[in-house]
């Protein structure tokens, strides 16, 4: 068996979700069992149905033999691996995989899964997009997977790739997925480069991160500032006067006429 890790799989990179979780993309192999029965478990009994087929309580020790088994040559597997802050992969949230139909076949058999938490955040076309880089690297060109009906992410990811789709006997939808030719060697380890989304996600979390610093600069200031006023403005002892009604102005002033009068005589005395 080839060893993945020797087989130009390389690793993807790390990356972030549009909830700014980090997570890895790298092949899934023999030490992986852990993570691979744990993103099992996380998996809703709906999530389970849709990725076996049918009812699928737990793993056996064969399934995780065969989910932990790829030779990185017609058998590829990579991994969606959630990192802690320092780096630490702590959960497998996804994983994609494809097997070729037959020695020396082009075409693969395509599955995937992404646990339920982790769904609509872009896992599963990242994987994709990573996944389809390996595999055209090893000869294949063209990805075909069942799909139930009721499983519209899948089918909502393999429409939006322009997938060419059928309908099975047994009411299940067939794709298939070509891809063009990589021009990476495929002795050399393949490169997952930083698309705009992941650019975008970094851009806005810092500018977010320099506003709130910035808001909370001012609050301080504005607060100090209030402090100092408060120490040399003491607080007033009697109630602040109130503005007179309008009824009782008009009745404190002298009508309009005796003003008139009053304003003459002043002035016949000044002559």
């Amino acid at each position: 068996m080839l060893n993945p890790d020797r087989a130009g799989l390389g690793y993807g990179g790390d990356f972030l979700l549009r909830d700014g979780t980090s997570y890895r993309i790298r092949p899934i192999g023999a030490a992986d069992r852990r993570l691979v029965f744990d993103c099992f478990e996380a998996l809703s009994p709906d999530a389970r149905r849709l990725r076996f087929f049918g009812v699928k309580p737990a793993l056996s020790q064969s399934d995780l033999d065969f989910l932990t088994g790829a030779d990185g040559r017609d058998h590829l597997a990579l991994g969606a691996v959630r990192l802690t802050t320092q780096g630490d992969e702590v959960e497998l949230i996804g994983a994609a995989r494809c097997i070729r139909l037959g020695a020396g076949s082009d075409t693969s058999e395509l599955a995937m899964a992404v646990i339920d938490k982790a769904q609509g955040l872009g896992i599963g076309k990242a994987l994709l997009r990573r996944l389809v880089e390996v595999a055209g690297a090893r000869g294949i060109r063209r990805f075909r997977c069942e799909v139930m009906a009721a499983n519209h992410g899948m089918r909502a990811l393999a429409d939006g790739l322009g997938s060419r789709a059928r309908w099975l006997e047994d009411g299940t939808l067939e794709y298939e997925y070509p891809f063009a030719c990589p021009t990476t060697d495929v002795e050399e380890p393949l490169r997952f480069p930083m698309d705009l989304l992941m650019v975008s996600n970094l851009t806005t979390a810092a500018w977010t991160t320099a506003t709130v610093q910035c808001c909370e600069d001012v609050f301080a200031l504005g607060r100090s500032l209030l402090a100092v006023w408060l120490e040399r403005w003491p607080a007033w002892e009697e109630p602040l006067p109130t503005t007179p009604k309008l009824s009782s102005w008009s009745s404190s002033c002298p009508p309009l006429a005796k003003m008139s009068r009053l304003e003459s005589s002043t002035q016949r005395q000044a002559r």
